[in-house]
Formats: structure tokens, C-alpha cells, sequence
């Protein structure tokens, strides 16, 4: 477990030891200082809800958390908003950067992809080795915009959602408006935590690839 991730349950355990674990009072005092985020993500996997307080300048803050399956994403990605909290079930594909250069060589010569791109979701992500009691390994986010130049492109051939870390360029915000997609934001640093989430995994292309092979997963309340 990353340091980062042992020492915010360490700072979660000692506050709710103090304060007491019933979330809405306890969340209440547990300021948003440094890897705010991350508690927030360790808090719904405690209490199976969402946190909601005041930060330390006294504002009042209600995660708004929407349960979604990547097949209700046509319906429901014109309807989000930045800042929204998605946990996402339902099948997503793994791909980073030498997957993807393999698509657009598939799609220059005229062959289909490994999967449907139409209302398809994209997680980059290169899973580590899956140990005996888990359905894979640790599964954090790779970062989003070396897949920049090319998900304008499969955007506009109907992918629907991809999950990353960090910004995108313009031309890729532009698409997502263009075709009522959408990107969310994962957690990175905790992918031992998210890989919790994940059900199923099958390599179903580019094995040779390794870590970086195209897997088909199987979400469950991703967050």
C-alpha cells in the first residue's frame, strides 16, 4: 500500500476514533486539508455514502453521487457536471498509449477494433499483476492526455466515456461536447483500493502487450 494512501487512513482512524464514527457528525469536523480526495473515496467505502460537512473556510459541501452503468451513459452524459461523484458498474475496456496506436493502424487499414467503439467506455489503465484472491491488480489511472491525439477520432466513431487522470487538450474537450460524451476523473494513487471495484477481467487483444494488453472489465460502483 502506497504511503500516501496508509498514512490518510491512519489520519481517517485516529479522527474517527476521536470524534466517533457516525459519518455525518464525524465528516463534519474532518477538515479538507491535504489528500482530501483521497479520504473522500476511503469514507464511501466505509460508510457506503456520501460524506457531507463543512470545509475549513466554512462552506457547506454535499458530494453529489450519481450510481451509473456505462449502458445508461447515453442518457446520462449531456445531464452531468464537473464536480459530480459517479460510481460506475457495467463492462470498460483497458487502453493506453500502444493500444491505441494499434487501433488507429487497425482503422487505416480498414479492420475493425477488438471491441465496439459505439457507446464503448475507455479506462487507461495498465493493471499489474492480478494476485490469487482478486479478479486483477492494482488498476489505478494512467494519465489521460497521452491518449490526446487520438480520442477526437473515436470519439466522433461513438466511444462514449473515458476514465483518466488530469486534463485534456482542446481538441479532445471539444469532441466529448461535439458527441455528448464524457471523461471522468479517477483517483490516482489508490489503485490497490479501486481494483476492489473490478469484478471481471479478460484479455481480449494484443496480449503481447503485457500490462498494457486491451482487458474487458467488469466495474462495480467504480468510483
Amino acid at each position: 500500500m502506497r504511503s500516501e494512501l496508509r498514512e490518510t487512513l491512519e489520519l481517517l482512524d485516529r479522527k474517527l476514533e476521536k470524534l466517533g464514527a457516525d459519518p455525518a457528525k464525524a465528516y463534519q469536523k474532518i477538515r479538507l486539508e491535504k489528500n482530501a480526495p483521497l479520504r473522500r473515496f476511503i469514507w464511501i467505502k466505509i460508510f457506503g455514502e456520501a460524506p457531507r460537512g463543512k470545509c475549513k473556510t466554512g462552506r457547506v459541501f454535499i458530494m453529489d453521487t450519481i450510481k451509473l452503468n456505462v449502458n445508461q451513459l447515453d442518457e446520462w452524459a449531456p445531464k452531468l457536471h464537473a464536480g459530480q461523484r459517479v460510481l460506475l458498474s457495467g463492462t470498460v475496456y483497458t487502453s493506453r498509449d500502444a493500444a491505441h496506436k494499434r487501433y488507429f493502424s487497425l482503422l487505416d487499414e480498414g479492420k475493425p477494433l477488438p471491441f465496439d467503439i459505439k457507446g464503448a467506455a475507455i479506462y487507461y489503465a495498465g493493471p499489474t499483476g492480478t494476485p490469487p484472491h482478486l479478479a486483477i491488480g492494482a488498476c489505478g489511472p494512467t494519465t489521460a492526455g497521452r491518449m490526446d491525439p487520438y480520442a477526437p477520432r473515436l470519439l466522433d466513431m461513438g466511444l462514449k466515456c473515458m476514465i483518466g487522470k488530469g486534463q485534456r487538450n482542446k481538441d479532445v474537450c471539444e469532441a466529448i461536447i461535439r458527441n455528448q460524451a464524457v471523461y471522468f476523473c479517477a483517483l490516482g494513487g489508490a489503485g490497490a483500493l479501486a481494483a476492489k471495484c473490478i469484478k471481471k477481467c479478460e484479455v481480449i487483444a494484443f496480449e503481447d502487450l503485457g500490462c498494457e494488453s486491451v482487458k474487458r472489465l467488469e466495474f462495480e460502483d467504480f468510483p
